[in-house]
């Protein structure tokens, strides 16, 4: 962020799964139009110094000039990582190359590089279309189709509630809903943003306490929620993950910051 001096959001995230809870994640955003000089030269830049595979550059490359935010993210998961850059467009204005939907219902939204550094032998593709103007019962029929296979039934349940409190402050319709789809993966997972309801993580204490019980996870949650009560609570994603178990990841705390000067 340093080298590409300009203003940024900080926000952390956590993977809840089966007996897991993985907290080392974070997603750093900078508008494209903040970025002086060269913008694709120095985004991708950075992104080479970060090992991108070569094929994933040169699409990035036909995709940029359409992007309107990029973020660089950041997961751990035991002693293997994955290093993430994300172009995120806008409803309107230029199409970006990758967008392949003509239906209307869906809009490609965030177009997704996703790979390990170390050992290059994970990469991964995400597009993550957002279906607009979505009510809180259709955005509830999204999860549980995502949700169909699955033995038990929580999972959606947990998301429902999350969406009915978040409904309440804010319509529905104002909180984006994002599915996430791989292609030649089993993952589908979706995403909502609920930064807009100015909902406290506080204010989800019985949802997210569900949550941990779900996945067994219930003596790692007063150490998790504890810190982090009085922040915003912001994204929601859950789904089948690429290992085909379901999963919860919650992001928080997003945070505008200027960096220090090299």
């Amino acid at each position: 962020v340093r080298r590409l001096r300009t203003r940024y959001v900080h926000e952390r995230s956590a993977r809840i799964r089966q007996g897991e809870l993985l907290t080392n994640r974070f997603l750093v955003t900078v508008k494209r139009a903040d970025i002086e000089g060269d913008q694709e030269e120095k985004i991708l830049g950075l992104a080479r110094k970060l090992h991108l595979p070569e094929p994933f550059a040169a699409e990035a490359a036909e995709n940029l000039q359409a992007a309107q935010s990029v973020h660089f993210g950041f997961e751990a998961d035991g002693n293997a990582m994955l290093y993430k850059l994300y172009l995120e467009f806008t409803r309107h204005g230029v199409r970006p190359s990758a967008a392949d939907d003509d239906t209307g219902e869906r809009i490609l939204w965030h177009l997704a590089y996703k790979w390990d550094p170390i050992t290059r032998d994970r990469q991964y593709v995400t597009k993550y279309y957002l279906y607009p103007d979505r009510s809180a019962d259709e955005i509830i029929g999204h999860i549980q189709e995502i949700y169909a296979d699955q033995v038990s039934s929580e999972p959606t349940q947990i998301a429902e509630s999350i969406v009915r409190a978040a409904a309440q402050t804010t319509p529905a319709e104002e909180l984006p809903f994002l599915e996430a789809i791989e292609d030649g993966g089993i993952r589908r997972s979706f995403d909502i943003n609920f930064y807009d309801a100015e909902l406290q993580v506080h204010q989800l204490r019985p949802q997210l306490s569900r949550m941990f019980k779900h996945y067994d996870l219930e003596s790692s949650f007063d150490g998790f929620y504890e810190p982090i009560g009085q922040r915003m609570f912001g994204h929601l994603s859950g789904g089948i993950h690429r290992d085909g178990k379901d999963f919860f990841n919650l992001y928080y705390g997003a945070e505008g910051r200027i960096p220090k000067q090299e």
